[in-house]
């Protein structure tokens, strides 16, 4: 079975929280849920600062974990980014016309590439045309 962890990108400090299930701070975030009159639960606006990725089970060539929103790499070349759709973990290529046109595939097969930043700390590695 795979781990369910998760890490956070804080978008007021900048910076990336790691392991935030264990993190006291989130935690207390997570239990501050409103409910509506209609019985839907509304998050604290300080939740608003927080952006969730899942770690995917799968590791890189070089042992490193591989969260959503990392961004992987082949042979030195950015090459594409890590979502989550219908349910599975996909590579979504970096070029936007190709991750318009082309299949995003499911990641579990694919963990020969390696860990070369993330969507949040390292933007400019996506600024390919």
């Amino acid at each position: 079975m795979r781990e369910i962890k998760f890490r956070a990108w804080d978008n007021y400090d900048k910076r990336m929280l790691q392991d935030v299930g264990y993190h006291p701070f989130i935690i207390e975030q997570y239990t501050d849920y409103k409910p509506t009159e209609n019985g839907a639960y509304l998050i604290s606006p300080k939740f608003d600062n927080y952006v969730l990725m899942q770690y995917t089970g799968l590791k890189d060539k070089n042992g490193k974990e591989i969260y959503e929103g990392d961004i992987l790499g082949l042979s030195g070349f950015v090459s594409h980014k890590v979502g989550f759709e219908d349910g599975s973990f996909v590579m979504i290529p970096v070029d936007r016309i190709q991750s318009i046109n082309w299949e995003h595939y499911r990641i579990s097969h694919y963990t020969h590439y390696e860990v070369i930043g993330n969507i949040y700390e390292n933007k400019e590695l996506l600024d390919r045309k």
